[in-house]
């Protein structure tokens, strides 16, 4: 804020400054036309053209600064805008031989084209035109040497020489930008073409006329149309720019148009009336118009004085309403919320008390002090304040108190009523203000307090039924799990085991003809009770498991099956084990039935603290499916897997193109607690 008054200020008294220095150079009584009228408005055009054109370039820059001050595109504009119209402003004052006027105009005209080419760098498209940056910095240096040499002058060569280095600089840095702009053209759209052919065509038709007459003049010595007169072209730069940042949304321009226009017809009707009515010669407006300007900047600094405290306030309800969320926690919400509130009015407000109601479900204090603590008939109107306020969005004055609605939607959930000041005395408007920007924050605040109360309640809710559903699938594993097991005990132990003994009976008796269907069904039901439940993952660990089913893979179906083992068995808890191996089988087989794999490679590692396997095979591939068809068909496989991962914690991921290969990545835990142990 102080940076920016401190800016205003600084142009504001460098204009002023050239608009007093000039006024005794005015032509006032010189006949420039027939008609009076008309000829008092040529006088105003010939003595203040550059004061209302630099006035205008500095007004839309420092508008643009006042509104997007970070935005690196509205400052290079800011400072393009700045020493353009200070150098318009002085230009007429240094032609009077004003040594400090022309020290301003040349240190702001020389730096008028390196701001130009570095606005351009961004404008209108950020960082297209990467080669203006050498040139940029070469008008820098000319810049530089030009202000060095105006300050020194030398010799009266070198008084000449300076206008015609400040025309080239010019001319250069309007020729690179136009034909840089130019450049744009066949690689961008045709809504950016547009905006690139007015810029090369508002820089033309701007600089030309006012070019032209500096070459006449400081070249060619030949007479040329006055500055005052030339310049006036200038006017369109500021307004093409201004169109464009509006156009790409940079800054709203239209908006400061519509609330200047009304201010601009009234002072042109104003000076029509000084002119023509009460005859008012230039040097008499000139000082009307110094003193309007000098009046409304003491004005709009007196009332942001006045208005400092108020702000300040005003800042502090938004800290306290920040205080106020950070100290809301998950137990009680709107009371937390209400109490923090009530401080706050206390805080800024001298009141006899205040209490807050909640009206949903049922009429509730959150909070209350001072008199409606201790006051039975406060207590009693509490009901009464809250039915008056039920249609009524607004905040009212009831009897001794003010009552101020807490709406959600388009309800009224409950009240705020403030007592009476403790002094007795009639509230002010500044306090009324105060108080109305604390009933709009309090509104926002019980209504974050009731969404947050509700997303806890329905997360709470949420989290419960997670832990029933979790708890409900670990539960229905292990039972399957332990069925299983079951059922593999009495097949292997009893079953299995009389088969053995007959077996064995068999043999002893040369019974050639029973004893290889008896064989097949002994390795089918070993191979079954495998199935139900790997006893030797139990028995010999799970490596040893892995080798075992690679060993029959690679008898049984020639396949070259590729085992890649780097992990401690003791790491892995048995019952992961088991799943695991499960799995892993169930991966093996999909990748010879229904892949017709001629190659597989398992591998299993520990990898940040969790395991990690891959099963990999160059069969056909296939187009993986979306999660919800993968039920059907030959995918059905895969979603067991899936679901058992995901009950496991872990992570299932599928690679695969077609004709090509398939990849199946595992990611389990290593880590469990005793409750995961069935």
């Amino acid at each position: 804020m102080y940076q920016r008054i401190l800016l205003f200020l600084v142009l504001s008294s460098l204009w002023i400054f050239a608009v007093i220095r000039t006024q005794p150079f005015h032509l006032v009584d010189t006949q420039i036309h027939r008609n009076d009228y008309l000829n008092t408005i040529l006088l105003i055009l010939y003595n203040h053209s550059t004061n209302f054109i630099g006035l205008l370039f500095l007004s839309i820059g420092f508008y643009a600064y006042l509104k997007k001050s970070k935005a690196v595109i509205v400052q290079r504009f800011f400072q393009l805008m700045c020493v353009t119209g200070i150098a318009i402003t002085y230009a007429k004052l240094s032609g009077y031989q004003i040594p400090i006027a022309s020290l301003i105009e040349a240190l702001a005209i020389s730096l008028a084209p390196f701001f130009l080419m570095h606005f351009f760098e961004y404008f209108p498209i950020p960082k297209a035109i990467n080669h203006l940056s050498f040139f940029k910095w070469l008008t820098l240096i000319i810049a530089m040497t030009i202000i060095i040499l105006d300050i020194v002058q030398v010799t009266s060569r070198v008084a000449t020489l300076i206008p015609i280095m400040i025309i080239l600089n010019i001319m250069i840095s309007i020729i690179l930008c136009s034909y840089y702009l130019s450049k744009q053209w066949l690689s961008h759209t045709k809504w950016v073409q547009n905006q690139l052919r007015i810029l090369v065509i508002s820089l033309f038709i701007s600089f030309t006329p006012v070019l032209i007459s500096m070459i006449q003049l400081s070249i060619f010595s030949l007479p040329s149309v006055p500055y005052e007169f030339s310049i006036i072209s200038v006017v369109l730069f500021p307004i093409t720019l201004a169109y464009l940042l509006t156009k790409q949304e940079i800054i709203n321009f239209s908006y400061l148009i519509r609330q200047l226009l009304p201010i601009f017809l009234a002072c042109l009707i104003t000076f029509a009336i000084l002119i023509g009515l009460l005859h008012f010669s230039t040097q008499q407006l000139t000082n009307f118009i110094i003193g309007g300007l000098l009046f409304s900047i003491f004005y709009k600094i007196l009332k942001y004085l006045e208005e400092k405290q108020l702000l300040a306030k005003l800042q502090a309800i938004q800290q306290e309403k920040q205080h106020i969320l950070q100290q809301i926690n998950s137990e009680a919400f709107l009371p937390n919320c209400a109490k923090c509130v009530a401080q706050l009015l206390h805080k800024m407000f001298d009141v006899e008390g205040v209490c807050i109601v909640w009206s949903q479900p049922t009429s509730t204090i959150l909070y209350d002090s001072g008199l409606f603590q201790h006051s039975p008939t406060a207590q009693q109107d509490i009901q009464h304040y809250l039915q008056q306020q039920q249609n009524h969005a607004e905040i009212l004055k009831q009897s001794l108190y003010h009552t101020l609605p807490l709406i959600n939607g388009t309800e009224i959930s409950g009240i705020i009523i403030v007592g009476r000041k403790s002094n007795f005395t009639k509230w002010e408007k500044d306090e009324l203000i105060l108080l109305k920007s604390i009933h709009t924050e309090a509104v926002q605040l019980f209504a974050h307090a009731q969404s947050i109360q509700k997303i806890d309640k329905v997360t709470q809710e949420a989290q419960q039924m997670s832990q029933k559903l979790t708890n409900y699938n670990r539960q229905l594993l292990g039972a399957i799990e332990e069925e299983r097991k079951q059922l593999a005990l009495f097949l292997h132990d009893d079953v299995l085991q009389q088969l053995l003994l007959l077996m064995r009976k068999i043999q002893t008796s040369s019974t050639d003809a029973i004893e290889q269907p008896l064989l097949d069904t002994i390795t089918a039901i070993r191979a079954m009770c495998h199935d139900l439940h790997p006893i030797m993952v139990e028995d010999l660990g799970l490596a040893l498991s892995i080798q075992s089913l690679q060993q029959n893979i690679q008898q049984q179906h020639a396949i070259d099956v590729h085992l890649t083992y780097d992990i401690d068995d003791e790491r892995i808890p048995s019952f992961l084990a088991v799943h695991l191996f499960r799995m892993l089988k169930e991966l093996v087989n999909n990748s010879i039935k229904h892949a017709e794999a001629t190659e597989i490679h398992i591998a299993i590692y520990d990898k940040q603290q969790k395991l990690l396997m891959t099963v990999t095979d160059n069969g056909q591939g296939f187009i993986i499916p979306e999660q919800q068809t993968l039920h059907t068909g030959q995918h059905l496989g895969l979603l067991t897997i899936q679901k058992k991962v995901e009950q496991l914690e872990g992570e299932f991921m599928i690679e695969s193109q077609l004709n090509q290969y398939t990849t199946i990545t595992i990611t389990l835990p290593l880590e469990w607690s005793e409750e995961y142990v069935y």
